[in-house]
């Protein structure tokens, strides 16, 4: 049996390649979301109105009144039927959380959803229902979908449990980010302890003395203002248009990945050496 203090949660990224009936389905899925989500606040903030009318700030929201008033949009728009079902769950999760936040005063008011948002996506709960093979992904109602990623992480699909799997669209590509639950051995005690500030000519400095880079991310940057240059001289949806707008998002991509895994790089080292940090 596996020592439960090892088993961690970790979100596992890999890039899907679907054809044209899975991206039908998928953006499908997508529009379904945004449809109940946006209804649900609609029909949230008609009855909050009332609320405030008679004096009360606080409308409480709670799964059962928005399980019922996602049962009844299902009645009157068949389409919904095409999402799992445990995905429009998740939307009135997403909204109830998003409520909380803001009467907490954590968080603005949710706001509608626009399909001009160039990051949209999807959650699945795993009921085993969601197989994997060394390159298909089987998701429950929508069906199979090619992906590729490195063996690591193959295996590490292979060998953990699946909770859920969220379906990215960004920049029009297509991402499954597993949440997975995986056994991590803990690192070994060095003794050591450090201090560290944030700044702004440099990343970091580190109270031992050693100073951290900012990462030149210079040419990535001259190349996504290139390509905004390009896109506002280009006709609006027009085929130059689309091909220029492809290239910007590759190059916002590269700069963001190229970040990410520096700071990976960089906070596993400082985990890995120090047992305290400040």
């Amino acid at each position: 049996m596996l020592d439960e203090c090892n088993i961690v949660n970790e979100g596992l990224k890999v890039k899907l390649y679907p054809d044209k009936v899975m991206v039908d389905k998928f953006n499908r899925s997508l529009g379904n979301v945004r449809f109940v989500w946006n209804n649900l606040l609609t029909e949230y903030q008609k009855t909050f109105e009332l609320f405030k009318q008679h004096g009360y700030t606080k409308l409480k929201c709670n799964q059962t009144t928005f399980n019922t008033m996602l049962t009844m949009l299902k009645k009157e728009y068949s389409f919904l039927y095409e999402s799992e079902s445990s995905t429009l769950q998740q939307v009135y999760r997403d909204l109830i959380r998003s409520f909380n936040g803001f009467f907490k005063k954590n968080s603005n008011y949710p706001k509608f959803k626009s399909k001009k948002n160039p990051k949209n996506g999807f959650r699945i709960q795993n009921n085993n229902n969601i197989k994997i093979t060394s390159s298909i992904i089987v998701l429950p109602v929508l069906g199979e979908v090619h992906y590729r990623t490195s063996p690591q992480y193959k295996q590490l699909l292979k060998e953990s449990k699946i909770n859920n799997v969220t379906i990215k669209k960004e920049h029009n590509h297509y991402y499954a980010v597993f949440n997975i639950e995986t056994e991590k051995q803990p690192m070994k005690k060095t003794g050591e302890a450090v201090g560290i500030d944030l700044g702004i000519r440099t990343l970091a400095t580190l109270s031992n003395g050693l100073k951290i880079a900012n990462l030149d991310v210079s040419h990535e940057e001259k190349m996504i203002k290139k390509y905004q240059k390009k896109l506002s001289k280009q006709e609006y949806q027009s085929n130059r248009y689309k091909k220029t707008l492809k290239k910007y998002w590759n190059w916002l991509d590269n700069k963001k990945n190229k970040i990410k895994d520096y700071y990976h790089k960089i906070t596993t080292e400082i985990v890995k050496k120090y047992d305290i940090i400040i």
